[in-house]
């Protein structure tokens, strides 16, 4: 019977990814996105189930607060798939791939076509990294049409 999860780990000197500085990018921030997502997903699960009474009143706040940054860092490593399949050169390597990683960055990819991808890029710009130059302005519009003269 074969595992459900499998580790298909591959280790590189760093003088390979940076002879091909393209490629050497994309795997570094792929690197980066992945643990982001697990601290992301693990601050959830810890605030999810946590006993901590120091935390429990803020438990909603701290669920919200890693729920949004995980599907932010997802979102960001969907744009990087989606930077390697606007790349011939990236997409030559990912055809070279055996069958089980092609099948998976297919998967990936066909998910960059649905209203749930968009639907990321929302959550990502307007909840979780909400630091956009232009959203802020909206939003202090917003509020300052709500409430004139607010302080």
């Amino acid at each position: 019977m074969e595992p459900l999860v499998s580790s298909r780990t591959s280790s590189f000197r760093t003088a390979k990814l940076i002879a091909n500085k393209e490629v050497g990018s994309v795997v570094v921030r792929l690197m980066m996105a992945q643990n982001d997502i697990v601290m992301a997903n693990e601050g959830l699960g810890e605030w999810t189930f946590t006993q901590d009474r120091r935390k429990l009143v803020r438990q909603i706040g701290g669920r919200l607060y890693y729920g949004r940054m995980l599907m932010a860092h997802v979102y960001e490593a969907l744009k990087i798939v989606k930077g390697i399949q606007q790349n011939t050169k990236l997409m030559a390597l990912v055809d070279a791939c055996d069958p089980k990683t092609r099948t998976s960055f297919d998967a990936v990819a066909a998910f960059l076509t649905t209203p749930d991808f968009k639907m990321l890029g929302g959550i990502r710009n307007k909840t979780s990294f909400h630091y956009d130059p232009t959203l802020t302005v909206q939003a202090l519009e917003q509020i300052d049409k709500k409430f004139p003269g607010h302080v």
